[in-house]
């Protein structure tokens, strides 16, 4: 974003039953909610982002679509890698779904059950990312979503995901997300032609 001082990113890669779906959440600094208890400090990254490894193929490279609202609460995702999807919990499994409902200012969350506020409480609308091999999806990492389970129960579902945060979301605490190797820092700078390497992982 313009203006935003990135610090790096957490990766880890998903690979699951497509039957299985994933519960609606908010992608958070786990380690900073588990320390404070009592009152736990929320963090979420300033984006979040899909690849997918399993889907139908599609060509990463061509077009792509955006989709987005004016509204606070209005979900913003760009999803490259051709046009369509599934449409019907093909291959790869249902979709992501991202809502437009984040985390209500101040909110704390319960330290019995992990419940949250919502803002607005019932979403105003949502996004639909159908999985198709290589197609890459950004979204504001602070927005509510999850995964629609497919009927295609024997199918695995598998993707690179990446959160990215900025100075001004801080960077997830160790040592549930801890730096790289050096080694993996050396090979990726070199990779980049002697730019400057970052990142963090889980």
């Amino acid at each position: 974003g313009e203006g935003e001082v990135w610090v790096g990113c957490e990766y880890w890669v998903r690979r699951q039953p497509s039957g299985r779906g994933v519960a609606p959440h908010y992608d958070l600094d786990v380690e900073r909610k588990r320390r404070a208890v009592d009152r736990p400090q929320l963090a979420a990254p300033f984006r979040s982002s899909i690849l997918f490894l399993s889907g139908a193929p599609g060509d990463a490279a061509a077009g792509g679509a955006a989709a987005g609202g004016d509204s606070a609460g209005a979900a913003q995702v760009v999803a490259l890698g051709g046009p369509g999807g599934g449409g019907s919990g093909g291959l790869g499994g249902g979709p992501t779904f991202v809502l437009g409902q984040r985390m209500a200012e101040g909110t704390q969350a319960s330290a019995k059950d992990g419940s949250l506020s919502h803002s607005p409480r019932e979403p105003e609308n949502a996004h639909f990312i159908w999985p198709k091999r290589g197609r890459f999806a950004v979204f504001d990492g602070s927005l509510h979503h999850g995964v629609v389970p497919s009927g295609r129960a024997l199918e695995v579902r598998t993707t690179v995901l990446v959160n990215w945060w900025t100075e001004k979301t801080g960077r997830p605490l160790e040592p549930s997300c801890a730096d790289p190797p050096t080694k993996l820092l050396r090979a990726q700078q070199q990779a980049q032609d002697g730019g400057a390497g970052g990142g963090f992982a889980r």
